[in-house]
């Protein structure tokens, strides 16, 4: 179709736009103290968030997990402390992370796959005495059109979003991304984990509110979109036009 007009927005920033861990110790006695934020509405017990560790010189991705545990709060609230105990080797780094889905959580359930599919926040752990530093997941518009618009999605580096079935929701207003329709819903279709997607024939109407949201998992090809999954989602971004 031919270009419509490019709009003007505003990124909205909202407390917050990405899963997020901080950690603290004491680490020399195996305890790690574990903050996390999660979006708003997401429920980790019901949705199987978990945190893992590995050793921290390797790749998350292809690695065995040394320990995974669920996260299970009452009330089932989006953020929360919660205790994770692994006892660390001595000059050994090690990084924490948090999963928006299970998937892999039980190292034998799919013959051996350890994949951490819905891993969107990494902590490092360094060795003793240096400073704990971390990673999160993140999106960006780049273009906005009356009828299209793209956005760029940054995961974990090494991260596939391909094959793990990712996904992009466009939501109007202040719908709760869980649980709502999107307007419209795009599958990423590159194994890179920072690339763009980009959403055509959507009406983008001026002077609204948006909201993006990348999913870690639950794309389906079906043209029943209700049968999405909606329950894993990294980041998200809201957006005004004008």
């Amino acid at each position: 179709g031919r270009n419509m007009p490019e709009l003007q927005f505003k990124s909205i920033t909202s407390d917050p736009d990405w899963t997020q861990i901080t950690v603290d110790g004491p680490f020399n006695l195996g305890v790690m103290e574990v903050q996390f934020k999660t979006l708003k509405n997401n429920k980790p017990n019901a949705y199987k968030n978990y945190l893992a560790i590995w050793e921290g010189s390797g790749n998350p991705w292809t690695d065995k997990k040394l320990r995974c545990k669920a996260i299970k709060c009452d009330p089932d609230m989006n953020k929360g402390d919660w205790a994770f105990t692994y006892k660390l080797k001595y000059q050994q780094e090690y990084v924490l992370g948090y999963c928006v889905s299970n998937d892999g959580m039980d190292d034998s359930a799919k013959s051996g796959e350890t994949r951490a599919a819905g891993l969107c926040a990494l902590a490092h752990i360094p060795e003793e005495g240096n400073e704990v530093t971390y990673e999160h997941t993140s999106m960006e518009l780049i273009q906005v059109r009356s009828n299209s618009l793209s956005v760029k999605y940054n995961m974990l580096p090494g991260y596939d979003p391909k094959s793990c079935m990712n996904w992009v929701g466009l939501y109007a207003g202040d719908v709760n991304i869980y649980t709502g329709e999107p307007i419209n819903a795009v599958s990423v279709d590159s194994s890179r984990s920072s690339d763009s997607v980009v959403f055509n024939g959507v009406p983008i109407e001026r002077g609204t509110r948006y909201q993006l949201a990348y999913y870690m998992n639950g794309w389906t090809e079906e043209q029943d979109k209700s049968k999405l999954g909606k329950t894993a989602v990294a980041c998200k971004l809201v957006f005004e036009t004008e």
